[in-house]
């Protein structure tokens, strides 16, 4: 029973696999800009506000370019919180629009909107705007602000020791240095 049930998934995704390479191919005769894109950047957060925590992190997207001027995808990173020895992992959904001034080079808005887990779970959200250098592999400069939601726990001023619970945000200024392939 397993033995078919596996079989049945497996041709499945291959039928799936197929259709939609045969919709990638389509595409590309009649779109040469669409299809399949990859990010991975890596960044530093510099640390605003009240909770001005810094960090470094990485993260990779995986989507799809619509034409050459929409792109949306799904990604994670990975972020360490140095100040607080802390870390998250966002998972995130990516919209970015771009504005090509020459052939190889383009002017973007992105926007990643998701929830991190770990030490700083909450709503994550980092819009930025940017510079792409490139045609299908580009190196990618970007600048935005990264929302982290969080529970952050403070000890009470109380003489039992009660711990207080506030959600709070721990946002900073993102400086990102990509690839696009």
């Amino acid at each position: 029973m397993k033995q078919l049930r596996f079989i049945v998934v497996a041709l499945a995704l291959l039928c799936s696999a197929f259709s939609f390479a045969q919709v990638e191919s389509d595409n590309k005769r009649s779109n040469p800009h669409a299809g399949y894109r990859g990010i991975l950047d890596v960044n530093y957060a510099l640390g605003v506000g009240e909770h001005s925590i810094n960090r470094f992190g990485l993260s990779t997207v995986h989507g799809y370019d619509f034409n050459r001027y929409i792109f949306t995808g799904i990604g994670v990173g990975f972020n360490y919180f140095y100040d607080s020895e802390s870390f998250n992992l966002p998972i995130f959904a990516d919209a970015r629009f771009l504005l090509p001034f020459e052939d190889n080079a383009a002017l973007f808005l992105d926007c990643r909107i998701g929830y991190s887990l770990l030490d700083a779970d909450g709503l994550y959200m980092s819009p930025s705007f940017g510079l792409r250098l490139g045609r299908k592999t580009a190196i990618t400069l970007s600048v935005g602000y990264d929302f982290q939601h969080y529970d952050a726990i403070y000890r009470g001023h109380l003489s039992d020791g009660t711990y207080i619970y506030e959600k709070d945000n721990a946002g900073a200024i993102t400086f990102r240095l990509g690839m696009d392939f």
